[in-house]
């Protein structure tokens, strides 16, 4: 139990408001991973590895990933593991990995993508989220007063 500190009015607290969630701007971030977690896929057959990335540009905002480790799709579970594989070698590591937390602080880039879909609730209303779509070793400029453009790398 949670003591929460005030006298809660949900009509009055609920009224008006639409939640304050904005997507991450496509492009390559610079993250670290901050948190991982091995999980149960909803059909309960397979597993995957949710991966909580922290951005490296001052905001502290977070970004999750989910890779399909083990599923009965052998497609889903080959890009899953692809995506840890290249994760590691992004973050240094190479050879087996047994433990996700090795990856944890290490800074690497992710690709990040918009996706638009209408909402469920509104279908009029656009529901837009972050995808990730790959992962490189993270850049570093030549010269610190250079561009952060991918053309400076």
């Amino acid at each position: 139990m949670a003591e929460i500190g005030y006298a809660v009015n949900p009509e009055q607290d609920a009224a008006g408001h639409k939640g304050a969630f904005s997507v991450v701007e496509p492009g390559w971030k610079k993250v670290v991973i901050v948190g991982s977690e091995m999980k149960t896929t909803k059909d309960g057959a397979g597993k995957y590895l949710e991966l909580k990335y922290e951005l490296q540009d001052g905001t502290s905002r977070t970004l999750t990933d989910r890779l399909n480790i083990l599923n009965k799709s052998e497609v889903a579970q080959r890009i899953g593991r692809g995506a840890l594989g290249k994760i590691a070698l992004a973050c240094g590591v190479k050879g087996q990995l047994t433990d996700s937390n090795i990856l944890h602080g290490r800074p690497f880039e992710v690709l990040v993508s918009v996706k638009e879909e209408p909402s469920k609730n509104n279908p009029a209303e656009t529901f837009r989220s972050n995808e990730i779509g790959d992962y490189r070793e993270a850049r570093v400029l030549r010269n610190p007063t250079e561009s952060t453009s991918p053309a400076a790398w």
